[in-house]
């Protein structure tokens, strides 16, 4: 720096090229630039597609899930309604075996008042 003021350096600048090298140049590039806009697009386009893909994929997947959820309602009812049945023939047996015991009991007594052997209860080994 001087007393006078301060010295301006410029700015380094590239050369041009040559206005006839110009259009060759710039050539290259374009037709690079140009191939990788098309494969873009067809990336884009095969991209659109798969999303389609598993959009139609996903509605299926639905359609299959809404009918497994139906028929496990309905197996899950009908589960049910074996179970009530179930347990109305299990209180049914248990009280005819209630009552088997009861007539086997009866007979035995009727059986030892009489002299005779009494015969064993149900389900008994005997």
């Amino acid at each position: 720096m001087t007393e006078q003021g301060a010295a301006i350096i410029p700015f380094p600048r590239s050369p041009l090229p040559a206005p006839a090298a110009a259009p060759a140049a710039l050539a290259a590039p374009m037709a690079r630039l140009a191939a990788a806009l098309a494969a873009l697009d067809s990336a884009l386009a095969a991209q659109r597609d798969a999303v389609s893909g598993w959009r139609r994929a996903l509605g299926d997947l639905g359609v299959g899930v809404d009918s497994l959820h139906r028929s496990l309602r309905g197996y899950q009812a009908r589960l049910s309604e074996l179970g009530d049945r179930v347990d109305s023939l299990n209180v049914t047996a248990r009280r005819l075996d209630r009552w088997a015991g009861g007539v086997l009991a009866r007979e035995g007594e009727n059986a030892a008042g009489h002299g005779e052997e009494p015969r064993p209860a149900a389900g008994s080994r005997g």
